[in-house]
């Protein structure tokens, strides 16, 4: 079904890289959306024989950007907003189309605190004043617990930051749940969050030890290999992280990780926010640990380049697997690639 189709059907979203006509108002970014209800055909939009719908739809954006408390940058350019206000617009015209069902791909990536904190109360005044059911991925858990009437938890509650609700989590034939998050660390799992997370005061030497907190013997031979996978690292070992660029801090988070000598590495979001080509490089890296005996365990939005990267992957929709099989395989699935890809083989 195309997603013109499934938009009339009740069914809209937003992304998680922010996607507006950031040449036009915020006016004209929501009133676009309005025409997905339109009943104009070529005939009459071309002669303006629908001006009465033109001007119902000009007037229900009117009071949408009111509700919403957006009426007094109505005439602002979409790219001009500050970060915050750019996602509570792109969340503006999907409700434009009234949905049904609103699905909103980590909303607060990429936010400041207060813009979280906005972004908090933006999505609370939605769901009490529209009506309508959200569905919500999203990592910045006070935002999930916030406002959430039911959640799923997958990485946060292998590591031990949330704990199941029910069933068990098993690893090389042991049981998970209810472990420290120390304790399963020391059973050879840990985690690149999304975001990266590093230390920002700390020098890229010191995040790259804090990784191997728990290790008793001398680092020196691990930290001479996570140098020779990210060369960057080495030249700035001596520069604060908070100093680094978005794919150098991806990198030292990717490298504190491997620094507890684990077994199972988890990655969350890996690609968020980096330019193409330190993308590229950052998969490079992820297919290089594997081949050297690393189990990966990827979460990744960008579905290309994680099925390129896979041996084994699974689509999960509403907390359950939908669809399994080898990467290769899952990329030449027409489903897939409609649903994920934006095209299907012809």
């Amino acid at each position: 079904m195309t997603p013109d189709r499934i938009t009339r059907l009740g069914v809209a979203r937003t992304f998680q890289n922010i996607r507006l006509f950031k040449n036009l108002t915020v006016f004209d970014n929501v009133l676009i959306a309005k025409h997905m209800r339109s009943k104009a055909n070529f005939l009459s939009a071309t002669f303006r024989l629908n001006y009465q719908e033109e001007r119902r739809n000009k007037e229900e954006t009117m009071e949408l950007l009111t509700i919403l408390g957006q009426a007094d940058v109505k005439d602002e350019i979409a790219s001009s907003l500050p970060y915050g206000k750019q996602r509570h617009l792109e969340i503006a015209r999907a409700l434009a189309t009234k949905p049904e069902l609103l699905l909103l791909d980590e909303p607060a990536a990429g936010m400041n605190p207060q813009e979280t904190d906005e972004l908090t109360a933006f999505i609370r005044k939605i769901k009490e004043d529209f009506h309508l059911t959200v569905f919500m991925i999203e990592h910045h858990m006070d935002l999930v617990m916030e406002i959430s009437d039911r959640i799923y938890v997958l990485l946060r509650s292998i590591v031990g930051l949330e704990k199941p609700a029910q069933g068990s989590i098993t690893f090389l034939g042991g049981e998970l749940s209810g472990l420290s998050t120390d304790a399963i660390v020391a059973k050879g799992i840990t985690l690149v969050p999304e975001g990266r997370r590093v230390f920002p005061n700390l020098t890229v030497l010191e995040n790259l030890k804090v990784g191997a907190y728990m290790r008793k013997d001398d680092l020196s031979a691990d930290i001479g290999w996570v140098c020779e996978l990210f060369p960057r690292l080495k030249e700035r070992s001596w520069q604060k992280a908070g100093t680094l660029s978005g794919g150098e801090q991806q990198m030292l988070a990717i490298g504190r990780a491997l620094m507890s000598k684990p077994s199972l590495i988890m990655m969350d979001e890996p690609s968020l926010g980096l330019a193409p080509i330190i993308v590229q490089g950052v998969f490079d890296i992820i297919r290089e640990i594997n081949r050297q005996g690393v189990t990966i365990l990827l979460v990744e939005q960008n579905a290309n380049m994680a099925l390129k990267a896979a041996d084994l992957a699974y689509v999960m929709e509403t907390g359950c697997i939908t669809m399994e099989g080898g990467g290769m395989e899952l990329l030449e699935n027409d489903k897939i690639r409609a649903a994920y890809l934006g095209k299907a083989k012809k």
